[in-house]
């Protein structure tokens, strides 16, 4: 890119053969950063999306693992708890030895 083409505006002059490739020069030069913008602006959505999902796929995989060990509490508490409804040989022993009054 030269100074004249970039950065500075060509000399108007009368003489369309000078400016005229100079600003085509110009346009095609903001055509390439344009499309290599949105190539990176492409692929950083495309980054994103991936950070996204993977995220997303954490949380969820956390979510099953958080459920299934509440599964687990409630299961051992309810057990504990039905165990603790049942009379245990001793308390049946006991009644059996006590005298009737």
């Amino acid at each position: 890119m030269s100074p004249s083409t970039f950065g500075s505006s060509p000399t108007l002059t009368n003489d369309a053969s000078e400016v005229s490739p100079a600003i085509h020069e110009q346009h095609l030069q903001f055509q390439h950063q344009l499309l290599q913008l949105k190539q990176q602006q492409q692929i950083q959505q495309q980054l994103l999306l991936q950070h996204f999902q993977q995220q997303q796929q954490q949380l969820a995989e956390q979510h099953e693992k958080q459920l299934q060990e509440r599964i687990k509490v409630s299961f051992v508490l309810s057990l504990y708890s039905l165990l603790n409804t049942i009379p245990t040989i001793t308390q049946y022993s006991l009644l059996i030895l006590r005298p009737f009054s």
